[in-house]
C-alpha cells in the first residue's frame, strides 16, 4: 500500500527522495576600486564593508536647540559687522 503525501511532503521532500545538490554559485567579478577623499575617514561594518564617512556631510541639516540657535545667530551677526 503506497502512503499518502501531505501537503509539506509533495513540496519539499526529504531524505532519499532529495534531489541532487544545487550547483555551486557563481564568483562575482571584482567591481572597481572605491575612490576616498584626502583626509576622509571610512568605517568598515561588521561584515568588513566600507560604510558611510565619520565626519558629517557639509551642509547638512543640523537640528539645534534654542540657546544654541540664539548664539549662532549672534555669532553671525557679530561677523557681519566685523566684531568678531
Amino acid at each position: 500500500m503506497k502512503q499518502v503525501l501531505n501537503v509539506f511532503q509533495t513540496v519539499r521532500p526529504r531524505g532519499a527522495d532529495l534531489p541532487a545538490p544545487a550547483p555551486a554559485p557563481r564568483p562575482k567579478k571584482a567591481g572597481r576600486a572605491l575612490t576616498v577623499r584626502p583626509g576622509v575617514q571610512r568605517v568598515l561594518d561588521r561584515s568588513g564593508k566600507l560604510s558611510v564617512p565619520l565626519a558629517p556631510r557639509m551642509g547638512s541639516l543640523v537640528v539645534e536647540g534654542r540657546k544654541a540657535s540664539e548664539a549662532a545667530r549672534d555669532r553671525r551677526a557679530a561677523l557681519v559687522r566685523g566684531g568678531l
